[in-house]
């Protein structure tokens, strides 16, 4: 070994070290949900090594992605308090911080037995910030194809919701169809929701939900920021593309919702954004709407509240339109 190798080999030692040291101190003085981020973050971190390692993929994202996703997806949380060292898993199933909004009245009404709303997401790789309480495997910038962090999360609380506390029977796309093609993500997403509504022909709403994707500016951060009942949350904005026949029931409908919107949790909607020249796949249905929950600079932690917002504004929406129809 010559002399270069062994000042190389020295100095990675030393900033190993350094790095294990600050590691631990940290830890120490961190508090117990602290503990069990940092735990679970230098698990993943561990398994995905040896298991990249073992399996000669060690610079693969995709399959880094794929085994966080296999680790989080139980939501294993490890105990740290004195009295315990076992180990806890908690359940898939969302629940829900808000209730049910008080200022409206939703009368019981038969809800149809087949799925009458479609969940998707054509840019379903969409991230949030990463947090201590939320740590994100990213593929790209602020994108990931772990489900647990990416839309597909943030659709499956609205989905949740829509069916255990409204009793709308939904269907929820998680496809990633903004993978590995992203120019491809509006036309793999139309193959998806013309094989729904073929399979499922009682589909009448259909919604793409997104966040948006912003620089990182002053004005950028304070764009969708948000506080209900004293728990930050994000904005949301509808889109709508007027490029196709059915832009005018499309817009009709974005009126309506925002409005309904407005009532329930004033402030948290910004305004309608019109496209002139886009179609967004709502050709596909009059109820169609495309959601942007929150931005890049968001947190999921954020972003999950507005989740729960939206899904019980659609509840409501939903509620007063069937109810208009009977």
């Amino acid at each position: 070994m010559n002399k270069k190798n062994i000042i190389i080999t020295v100095i990675f030692l030393f900033a190993f070290l350094l790095i294990q040291t600050i590691f631990v101190q940290g830890f120490k003085s961190a508090s117990n949900d602290e503990k069990n981020s940092l735990m679970q973050s230098y698990l993943i971190r561990i398994i995905n090594k040896c298991a990249a390692s073992t399996l000669n993929e060690s610079e693969n994202e995709e399959y880094y992605a794929k085994i966080s996703q296999v680790f989080t997806a139980n939501t294993i949380s490890f105990s740290i308090a004195n009295n315990s060292d076992d180990a806890k898993s908690t359940s898939s199933v969302y629940t829900p911080v808000t209730s049910k909004p008080l200022n409206t009245k939703i009368e019981d009404i038969d809800m149809p037995d087949d799925p009458i709303v479609l969940i998707y997401h054509t840019h379903t790789t969409e991230s949030y910030t990463a947090t201590e309480n939320t740590p994100i495997v990213y593929s790209s910038n602020a994108r990931s194809k772990d489900k647990t962090t990416n839309m597909a999360a943030i659709g499956d609380i609205v989905c949740q919701i829509l069916e255990k506390d409204y009793g709308i029977k939904t269907v929820h796309d998680t496809a990633l169809h903004d993978y590995p093609s992203y120019s491809d993500s509006y036309n793999n997403s139309l193959k998806n929701i013309n094989d729904y509504m073929s399979k499922y022909p009682s589909i009448e709403y259909v919604f793409d939900i997104h966040r948006d994707g912003l620089n990182n500016t002053e004005s950028a951060q304070k764009k969708y920021k948000m506080t209900i009942n004293g728990t930050a949350c994000t904005k949301i904005m509808i889109v709508v593309g007027l490029n196709h026949e059915n832009s005018n029931k499309n817009v009709n409908f974005a009126k309506t919702f925002k409005s309904t919107m407005d009532k329930l949790y004033p402030g948290i909607m910004l305004n309608i954004v019109y496209r002139e020249t886009s179609r967004f796949n709502q050709f596909t249905c009059p109820n169609a709407l495309l959601f942007e929950v929150g931005s890049n600079l968001s947190t999921f932690e954020e972003a999950r509240i507005s989740a729960e917002y939206l899904a019980r504004a659609m509840a409501e929406v939903i509620y007063q339109d069937i109810k208009k129809k009977n």
